[in-house]
């Protein structure tokens, strides 16, 4: 009889597993093969079980008498689903099937509930969430209906209670509810509403300041500097305040204090760097740059710097600062910011008068801004990165109608704003989430307004 020899792969000699298995490697498993996830929460999403909430939030009795095909009642599918024998299940153990099957904390109807529920407060994001404070949910003058005080929502959400809340607390409900990571754009937002737009601002204030500071929500100098920077901090030094800086991205000058430093060389005709170059120090020495002063002044403020001496190397340095241009022609070279030209009515002519009213009121119907607490609700940057047309950039709208020059404007300049132009006052106006008049924290949705 002839040999027949049979030459076999590898994988001929690999058992057949079926589709309806999976090789399992979690710590939490001490199977090797058990049925494929999907099957489980599907088993879960008969009894309407979608998210962890409402698994863990069930009783441990009337979830051992459910039934889950084809494994059995509660505790032969835990078991299932933990790859443990003869479980009896716990609080712990919805907690852990949860964890397995990686559900999420909350998904549709009940995801929709919880946020309405802060709506009511004017939380809409993490920074919502943040401004409204621990106080909130630690109090019981506040209700989250239909859940109850704060303590009953975060109960609700996961499942179990904690006796207080604090700041970890509220980033993992703002987690649960999928609400987006602070941004850098967040931070750099806190900063401008205390009127620091650049590092020479931020250089300015300094670090015993700065500490003091409260940059809403974040709280104190030292507690946003520690959120920026991911470290828990005590105190601020310089050193720490140009770390925020590079962390920040902020530029060493804005577009706002760049735009009217700018306007002030032009409003002395100094359009160019050639222009510099040939006027006498002693001519340049006259020329006022107000609010600043005298050209010294005007340099320290342009260069953050101190004890300055005039001479043509610190105007070179001016120049190059704010860049302007070798040679303009003779004509004002075009300053772009947000898109934002001069306008017709000149910020050196701060009479305000019935045309210039006229016209102010006119583009504040066309933004829909009809009364006190509509200016007030679009707030200081919407203002900042608008362009008025006839008045040119948000300061120079501000500037024109109070009459004096306005660089950054803060909500106290717009109640004056709204009172200048006579609007109607049909009630007090905070912003979302703030209790306080001088908050200069707006809601994050201003630039779809």
């Amino acid at each position: 009889m002839e040999k027949v020899a049979l030459i076999l792969n590898e994988e001929d000699l690999m058992p057949e597993i079926s589709d309806e298995t999976e090789v399992v490697n979690d710590s939490r498993s001490k199977l090797k093969l058990i049925e494929s996830p999907p099957t489980f929460i599907e088993a879960l999403a008969a009894h309407g079980i979608h998210d962890r909430g409402s698994l863990v939030a069930l009783r441990i009795n009337n979830f051992r008498k459910m039934e889950f095909p084809p494994y059995g009642q509660g505790d032969a599918f835990a078991s299932a689903v933990l790859g443990q024998k003869a479980l009896r299940t716990k609080k712990d153990t919805l907690r852990d099937i949860a964890n397995v099957l990686e559900l999420p904390f909350v998904v549709g109807e009940r995801l929709d509930k919880f946020r309405q529920a802060l709506l009511s407060y004017g939380v809409k994001d993490r920074i919502g969430l943040l401004a409204l404070g621990v106080s909130a949910f630690n109090k019981k003058d506040h209700d989250f209906p239909p859940f109850g005080k704060g303590r009953a929502f975060y109960s609700a959400l996961f499942g179990y209670s904690i006796p207080y809340f604090c700041e970890d607390d509220l980033h993992k409900v703002a987690d649960a509810l999928n609400y987006p990571k602070i941004s850098l754009a967040d931070y750099r937002n806190s900063l401008r509403h205390c009127g620091i737009w650049d590092r020479s601002g931020l250089m300015r204030m300094g670090p015993i300041k700065f500490y003091e500071t409260e940059f809403k929500p974040f709280g104190k100098g030292y507690a946003f500097a520690g959120a920026v920077l991911g470290k828990v901090m005590y105190s601020v030094s310089s050193s720490d305040l140009y770390e925020l800086a590079e962390k920040l991205n902020l530029p060493q000058i804005s577009a706002t204090r760049l735009h009217q430093f700018k306007k002030l060389f032009f409003a002395c005709g100094i359009y160019d760097r050639k222009t510099i170059r040939v006027m006498h120090l002693a001519d340049i020495e006259k020329l006022q740059f107000p609010p600043y002063g005298k050209i010294k002044a005007f340099a320290a403020a342009v260069l953050d710097e101190s004890d300055l001496e005039l001479s043509r190397e610190l105007l070179d340095r001016m120049a190059v600062r704010l860049k302007l241009p070798e040679y303009a022609g003779g004509e004002i070279p075009e300053i772009q910011y947000f898109d934002i030209h001069p306008g017709r009515f000149r910020v050196s002519d701060l009479r305000f008068d019935a045309e210039k009213r006229e016209a102010a009121l006119r583009l504040l119907d066309c933004h829909s801004i009809f009364e006190k607490a509509d200016i007030l609700e679009k707030g200081p940057v919407w203002f900042m990165v608008r362009n008025f047309e006839d008045f040119g950039s948000g300061a120079d709208f501000v500037s024109v109608i109070l009459e004096r020059n306005v660089e950054e404007i803060t909500i106290a300049d717009l109640e004056e704003l709204a009172d200048k132009l006579e609007f109607i006052d049909y009630g007090e106006f905070h912003y979302e989430g703030q209790g306080s008049d001088d908050s200069r924290f707006p809601s994050h949705d201003f630039y779809a307004k």
